[in-house]
């Protein structure tokens, strides 16, 4: 009996690894293809690196797409019922396997002829056109790929005979009797994780997406990880792409690049719109030795709760922000500093690549990540930096533990590596970890780095639901949401003095420019207008800053230039901003507000919905320039988002890049 079972088993999982095996086979053959037909983006890796990305393609990628798409009737066959036995049931799921092989190799072939004009796989504006005009994009193939689309159906009917004949061997054993469920049920069970297991990628971490293919730093690595019907797939889940096409290509460019150009920058290549060289000003530019950088991102800290700019306001200040109005005195304070959007991920893809995020590209860590980008991080480490990246959050939050090498950060920590918690006996928020942990965590690594250095910190204790370590920081009841974020934001106050308090006391301070900006607003305000809904603070402290008040608009992405200004970096840089130590006539802030885009200048403000324009205010002829710089900067990004033209690639993509 041991042995017909046995025999049964080993009968049963040879037609399921035939099947599993084909589709492995095909992404195989697909990343060789690639390998062959555009050496130049993979020219740089190593052939030990060449097996890396194959192998770990296959593992992570592969297993989830493939379990994905047919995982459910091979669960099916394992399960107790009769007809799952009949040859019927067999042929059903091989015929099911062939329609989802075509399909895939049909987007395989199409995404192989896409990475050779874009030099990606692609993202969202495959998903973003397949669902908002799918027959635009098959009478775009026919037009311009009719001899291939004959090919392939030339290959379809070659490939539908020899399917056949495979299927014919998909019989039922003469003999075959299935196990008892005793038998079955363990191993249903164990394959259910597995499948499970494969389809995400992690039982404890986030779902697999494109961006763990570059956990390794290397784009090219991670191109080559990567298949087209995974890309495609998640693709598929981004939200729809609109029609940006306003104006004229050139005319689009020239607005923007006459918007955002500078005297002491030279716009590199018409075919990245947006990429420049830039040199600093002298002035700026005299320090005595490498200055360091410290990028401090604060959760939901805005304009109408901090007490100096309420006190700038006219407003009556909380009293819950002391140290921060001590160092807005010994620094420039920005009060026209606005969020680009109005989540987290908008602020931190905006400082870390210059560029917002925008409608239908999708966000960081969802796919746009795939575009090369002028990270801030490998800027840094160009110019002789150690790099760290350091969040309050989980280390998996917002993805950013795959972002940060391949932005250039060599040091990545989050809230699981600050276990114990520096306060005593203190459960960890529900966000991470306490604002305190990082902080004091970010000081110890900029003490001990033998090399000038770049950090960038993301604080958390200011996210609902506002908690706070001890009830000494209980200024107010708590009865509120508002008197429980002032409380947060008492204590996140004090955690940020005293980390000011150990870098003065530390050999790093002063040499060291400081940025702090809020990701975006608490939504906690009693302005309601669209400005103060994006109205944030932001402090610049650092040699050679004069110390005062900036009143000229500002937002984060205007965060990498000022950098290569006040530093002096050699670095070409792909921002949409521009320094915040110029002056630039009628400067605009770009905002994204979920499906909508919009401008806010000293003039007015503008929102516009990609059909009309939603709310603005300013007179005609303002409006009117307004709504040409913001829908020329909506369909420039959306261009090169979608072409992978930010900026040119890495000549050098290594991970030590």
């Amino acid at each position: 009996m041991l042995h017909k079972i046995t025999s049964n088993q080993t009968w049963l999982f040879a037609n399921i690894f035939k099947l599993l095996g084909v589709f492995y086979l095909l992404f195989l053959l697909t990343r060789i293809a690639l390998l062959f037909a555009y050496p130049e983006d993979f020219q740089h890796l190593s052939a030990m690196q060449i097996m890396g990305s194959l192998l770990s393609g296959a593992i992570h990628f592969d297993t989830s797409i493939t379990l994905l798409l047919i995982g459910a009737p091979i669960l099916l066959t394992l399960l107790p019922f009769q007809w799952v036995t009949t040859k019927f049931w067999h042929h059903l799921v091989g015929w099911y396997a062939f329609l989802l092989f075509i399909v895939c190799l049909f987007i395989l072939i199409g995404d192989s002829i896409y990475f050779g004009q874009v030099h990606r796989h692609a993202g969202h504006e495959l998903g973003a056109a397949i669902k908002t005009d799918p027959m635009l994009l098959l009478s775009i193939a026919i037009e311009a790929y009719g001899i291939y689309l004959l090919l392939f159906a030339a290959f379809f009917l070659m490939l539908f005979y020899l399917w056949r004949l495979g299927i014919r061997n998909l019989y039922i054993h003469p003999h075959f009797e299935r196990p008892s469920l005793y038998v079955r049920l363990p191993l249903i069970i164990v394959i259910i994780a597995l499948m499970v297991l494969g389809i995400r990628g992690s039982i404890t971490s986030k779902p697999i997406k494109p961006v763990y293919a570059f956990e390794n730093a290397s784009m090219a690595e991670g191109y080559l990880a990567l298949n087209g019907a995974f890309t495609a797939f998640h693709a598929l889940n981004g939200e729809p792409r609109p029609d940006v096409n306003f104006f004229a290509w050139n005319d689009a460019v020239a607005s923007v690049q006459q918007d955002i150009t500078s005297e002491f920058e030279t716009f590199s290549d018409m075919h990245y719109p947006l990429m420049r060289d830039r040199k600093s000003r002298p002035s700026y530019n005299s320090h005595k030795k490498p200055p360091n950088i410290v990028v401090i991102l604060l959760e939901s800290w805005d304009f109408e709760h901090l007490d100096i700019t309420r006190k700038i306001a006219g407003l009556k200040p909380f009293d819950v922000t002391p140290n921060f109005n001590r160092l807005a005195k010994e620094g420039l304070l920005f009060t026209r500093f606005y969020a680009n959007g109005q989540r987290s991920i908008d602020a931190i893809a905006a400082i870390l690549t210059g560029v917002p995020a925008i409608p239908g590209a999708g966000y960081l860590g969802e796919g746009v990540e795939t575009n090369h980008f002028a990270w801030l991080g490998r800027m840094a480490k160009e110019n002789g930096h150690n790099t760290y990246m350091l969040q309050g959050s989980r280390r998996a939050s917002f993805y950013l533990d795959k972002i940060a090498p391949l932005a250039g950060f060599d040091t990545y920590l989050g809230a699981q590596d600050f276990s114990p918690s520096l306060h005593k006996d203190v459960e960890s928020p529900a966000w991470g970890g306490w604002d305190y942990d990082v902080l004091m965590h970010a000081h110890e690594q900029f003490s001990n780095s033998d090399r000038p250095f770049t950090g960038f910190i993301f604080t958390v204790s200011t996210h609902t639901p506002y908690g706070v370590p001890d009830a000494k920081w209980h200024l107010y009841p708590g009865k509120t949401p508002e008197e429980q974020y002032l409380n947060s934001l008492f204590y996140a106050d004090w955690a940020l003095g005293e980390f000011f308090r150990k870098a003065k006391q530390s050999g790093y301070y002063d040499n060291t420019i400081f940025i702090l900006a809020a990701d975006h607003v608490s939504g906690l305000g009693k302005n309601v207008d669209i400005p103060s809904q994006h109205h944030i603070p932001a402090l610049i402290i650092g040699p050679n800053i004069q110390k005062g008040i900036n009143k000229e608009p500002g937002s984060h992405v205007d965060i990498i230039p000022s950098i290569i200004d006040l530093t002096g970096w050699q670095s070409r840089h792909a921002s949409l901003g521009t320094s915040l130590f110029e002056k630039h006539a009628d400067k605009g802030v770009f905002i994204r507000r979920n499906n909508v885009v919009g401008r806010i200048e000293q003039q007015g403000v503008i929102l516009h919905n990609f059909k009309q324009r939603i709310h603005f205010n300013g007179n005609k002829e303002v409006t009117e320039s307004m709504q040409k710089k913001l829908l020329s900067t909506t369909q420039v990004l959306d261009a090169i988002l979608n072409t992978n033209t930010v900026t040119t690639p890495l000549q050098n993509d290594s991970p030590d890049h």
